[in-house]
């Protein structure tokens, strides 16, 4: 009997944040370099990093909610340290 894989395993990634934001940085300094300009005055780089942000506010709001229903439903309260 074959099992498959749990999907709600977490696994680690080989590329962390920090490398990504160091890779869009280097493309932004080679298109500085460049004198490429944007329409605009956001470049892509900060877009990127600005829905990342985004990403990780929403996945810690879902988790401060999902323990205050849990403590709620247990009668049981927690500290602010425990959120992280």
């Amino acid at each position: 009997m074959t099992f498959l894989p749990c999907r709600l395993k977490s696994t680690p990634l080989a590329t962390s944040l920090q490398d990504v934001r160091l890779e869009l940085a280097k493309e932004d300094a080679a298109e500085a370099a460049k004198g490429t300009t944007h329409a605009n005055k956001m470049t892509f780089t900060t877009f990127f990093m600005t829905g990342l942000d985004l990403e990780e506010q929403q996945y810690v709001m879902a988790r401060v909610a999902v323990l205050e229903l849990t403590c709620l439903f247990l009668d049981v309260t927690f500290t602010s340290k425990q959120l992280r």
